[in-house]
């Protein structure tokens, strides 16, 4: 073939088209092969100059003719990038739930957010939507709220108690009303305090379900009891008592009298001669020589009158009541004090020292106790000695009862003699006694 028909093959199947554009050439070249590959860009010129012209969106990438961008290369759409996401204008890689990186709106890796799913336990959060558990707390997915999940949280009033879903809360738990406490304690100052029923009387503490703790000078159940010992000497008025029981006096050495004339009981069986023993007493003006010599034989009664008698009682192992009176017409309200002299009649130490319990009981109220202190054991001492033992009490209604009762169970020993039983006003102008008109009785 000539030169001339070579050239003229060339013109039929291919054409040239020279362009010039900002100095540079481009030569575009078809051919039949083009159409299978009609969708990949053939770079030629400026695509590889190593800057940014044309419309590339970096240096020789991105736009309609050049190739994608790489990531973190400048892009202005999806297209630009080899990753096919373009965010900020970079190139980047395509965001997703499974990437393992924070990204999108995620709250936490891949989690949370409008996109993602919701967050699994201890992955950040911001609402309790953004968690499986839908429980998100101080910014952190947990568990489902339940009354076992060491938070306070639902309605509770405090840590898995109290409110309309868990049980209800024990002493010392937050509350706000006593439907949060159980059964025995109740909501004071929005605690959970232990409940005593009846409450605690005069100014007792209940310290736990139905147990008091008392003030000093009260006790009982209720702290109801008065245990307040002797008045004091200047609270006393006067030395003449509202009650005084000497047991009189005469020349025999054994009175004939019987308890019933001082007006009280007792007991124990009175015995008229040197024969008191266990569960036994007399009225004496002095000591009889007991066997053994265990008594302070010739000892005389507190009192100091030629020949005054005093109560002897040889106790036994069953308690008994001393003495039992009873009183009237006292001023509700006012403060009284029930004594009387005690001493050991026992010489010997090794022997069972008496000990005795004063109580004051309601006429009116079903016996019931409203005073109580005990003397402790009463010393042995070389020579008789007498000592003031006894107790005050505010008067809750106008007739009581005193009593003085063996506390100390015993025959061997347990030997005491009484005397001057006396019921005194204290702190008071008056004498003591109301008319039956203004009896209170409780």
């Amino acid at each position: 073939m000539s030169s001339w028909a070579w050239l003229f093959w060339l013109l039929i199947h291919c054409w040239c088209v020279i362009l010039q554009t900002q100095g540079k050439q481009w030569i575009l070249v078809d051919s039949p092969s083009s159409k299978e590959d009609s969708s990949e860009r053939k770079l030629v010129g400026h695509c590889r100059d190593g800057k940014k012209n044309g419309d590339e969106t970096d240096t020789d990438c991105g736009g309609l003719k050049c190739t994608k961008c790489n990531d973190t290369m400048r892009c202005k759409n999806h297209d630009d990038c080899l990753s096919s996401y373009c965010k900020n204008k970079k190139c980047s890689i395509l965001e997703t739930c499974e990437d393992n990186i924070k990204n999108q709106d995620e709250l936490d890796v891949d989690c949370g957010g409008r996109v993602c799913p919701k967050c699994e336990d201890q992955k950040y959060c911001r609402e309790n939507c953004d968690c499986l558990s839908n429980t998100c707390h101080n910014n952190t997915c947990v568990s489902a709220e339940t009354c076992k999940d060491e938070i306070k949280n639902q309605d509770e009033t405090d840590v898995d108690c109290g409110g309309s879903i868990c049980p209800k809360c024990e002493d010392s738990k937050k509350c706000t009303s006593d439907c949060d406490c159980v059964g025995n304690t109740a909501c004071v100052n929005n605690t959970c305090v232990p409940k005593c029923t009846p409450e605690c009387k005069n100014d007792g503490i209940c310290v736990a379900h139905n147990i008091c703790n008392c003030t000093a000078g009260f006790s009982g159940p209720t702290c109801e009891v008065q245990s307040i010992g002797l008045c004091h000497d200047n609270d006393t008025m006067g030395t003449t008592p509202i009650l005084l029981v000497t047991f009189d006096k005469g020349a025999p050495q054994f009175s004939k009298t019987i308890p019933g004339q001082f007006n009280f009981s007792t007991t124990y069986k009175q015995r008229f001669k040197p024969t008191v023993e266990d569960g036994h007493f007399s009225f004496i003006n002095s000591v009889y020589k007991h066997y053994q010599h265990a008594w302070h034989t010739g000892a005389t009664d507190h009192t100091g009158d030629t020949g005054g008698y005093m109560l002897l009682v040889n106790a036994d192992f069953t308690p008994g009541e001393f003495y039992k009176g009873q009183v009237e017409n006292l001023c509700v309200g006012l403060r009284y004090e029930f004594s009387v002299y005690l001493a050991n009649v026992l010489r010997r130490t090794d022997q069972i020292k008496p000990n005795v319990r004063f109580e004051v009981r309601s006429l009116s109220t079903g016996n019931r106790l409203l005073a109580q202190l005990r003397s402790g054991p009463i010393p042995v001492d070389k020579s008789l000695q007498w000592r003031k033992y006894g107790l005050s009490f505010t008067a809750p209604s106008s007739s009581v009862v005193l009593l003085m009762i063996s506390d100390a169970p015993g025959g061997a020993g347990n030997d005491i003699v009484i005397d001057d039983i006396a019921l005194r006003v204290c702190s008071h102008d008056g004498t003591g006694f109301c008319p039956s008109t203004e009896q209170n009785d409780d």
